[in-house]
């Protein structure tokens, strides 16, 4: 008789497994850097481990309920720094289709990317270069929140909107950082001429409650290796932020090209200032891969890579930390990047880096010289 009942519960729970359709899977990637610097008449070398990520994504119901989890332990394995874990994307979310609006939705809840910034928002994984451009110090990576994402699609055409709010994110919390509330909102227009050749631009906006705490804007030269970061400005007693951007895309086959602009607005008691950075890159696979960029997120994604594949690719990226009282500088780099995808689990990146900082720390240029392997599975 207990075998029995044992017997029915195993097939029950079986049954229901499978009545609500549960799929998971289990990721991890691990970067390895190495560097070597040209500074007048500074020169050294450096190395560590960039990332080393695990996460286990999860969906249940024909995947309209999801989640996932994933931390990074690059600080362990590096000597030189901290050994807490790093919290990315930990969250739940749910994402299904209104018939009467004719639009799909999906709202996520937990630490995850603020909608803000092409390169930010679509992550390391897929990008050309080792490291964002100049531009990243204005975007906000995650937080710890709620987004929302509505898609509308036409044809070929695709429209996004994207709503979010945000308070400081795990990491933040767990240092006891000043909290901050973020708004954003992000909208975007996509329009696939065929598979693989596609037209993206859009314009993102986020507000930003500081409470009179201080924020600094700080940027190294595309390397996270470099020791020194020449570029930087810190404000005291700010209100709010108040940033904008636009974001250009192009796919035709094997070419791609992205640019942005980011400017912002920073408001204290006793002045308002003005930042802003740009960049402009692109990309070509000698071998008849594409970049896939997902329209129905935004966001570039891994697919379309043939095996052994050789990316060319050339960004330009210029930003401006100087207003008024605040002169933290004025910095613009040339980056040349060459990957070789050895298969889908092992990426081979190097980048050559000559950039021009102008500030009261180092004005002139200096060269970069860095390479990276990836592996992930």
């Amino acid at each position: 008789m207990k075998k029995i009942l044992i017997g029915s519960f195993a097939s029950s729970v079986i049954l229901f497994a499978q009545g609500i359709d549960y799929k998971y899977d289990f990721n991890a990637r691990i970067e390895y850097d190495i560097g070597n610097f040209n500074i007048t008449d500074d020169k050294y070398s450096e190395s560590k481990v960039r990332r080393a990520r695990v996460s286990h994504k999860g969906a249940f119901f024909d995947k309209k309920l999801f989640y996932e989890i994933e931390v990074d332990g690059a600080n362990y394995l590096n000597s030189d720094e901290d050994n807490e874990l790093e919290f990315k994307d930990n969250y739940i979310g749910y994402k299904n289709k209104s018939k009467y609006l004719d639009l799909s939705y999906r709202f996520k809840v937990g630490n995850t990317k603020v909608p803000f910034s092409l390169d930010s928002y679509s992550g390391s994984r897929y990008s050309s270069f080792m490291e964002s451009p100049l531009t990243d110090t204005f975007t906000q990576n995650r937080k710890l929140g709620i987004e929302g994402l509505f898609s509308k699609k036409v044809n070929n055409h695709k429209v996004n909107l994207f709503l979010g709010a945000f308070k400081n994110s795990i990491d933040e919390k767990r240092d006891d950082d000043i909290d901050k509330i973020r708004k954003a909102i992000k909208t975007t227009y996509s329009y696939k001429f065929s598979k693989n050749h596609l037209l993206h631009f859009g314009g993102s906006y986020l507000y930003s409650k500081i409470n009179d705490d201080n924020i600094k804007y700080s940027q190294e030269a595309e390397s996270n290796l470099i020791l020194h970061k020449y570029i930087s400005t810190k404000v005291k007693n700010v209100d709010t932020t108040k940033d904008t951007e636009l974001e250009l895309l192009y796919i035709k086959n094997s070419f791609h090209f992205q640019a942005e602009y980011i400017q912002s607005k920073v408001n204290t008691d006793v002045d308002d200032y003005s930042f802003s950075g740009y960049y402009a890159q692109v990309g070509y696979f000698l071998f008849g891969s594409s970049k896939n960029f997902k329209t129905t997120n935004s966001k570039f994604s891994g697919k379309k890579m043939n095996n052994k594949d050789v990316e060319l690719a050339l960004r330009y990226s210029k930003i401006d930390l100087n207003d008024k009282d605040e002169q933290g500088g004025v910095q613009k780099d040339y980056n040349l990047g060459v990957n070789w995808y050895f298969n889908k689990n092992i990426k081979l990146m190097s980048n050559y880096i000559i950039a021009y900082p102008k500030s009261d720390e180092y004005n002139g240029k200096f060269r970069i010289l860095q390479g990276r392997i990836a592996i992930s599975f």
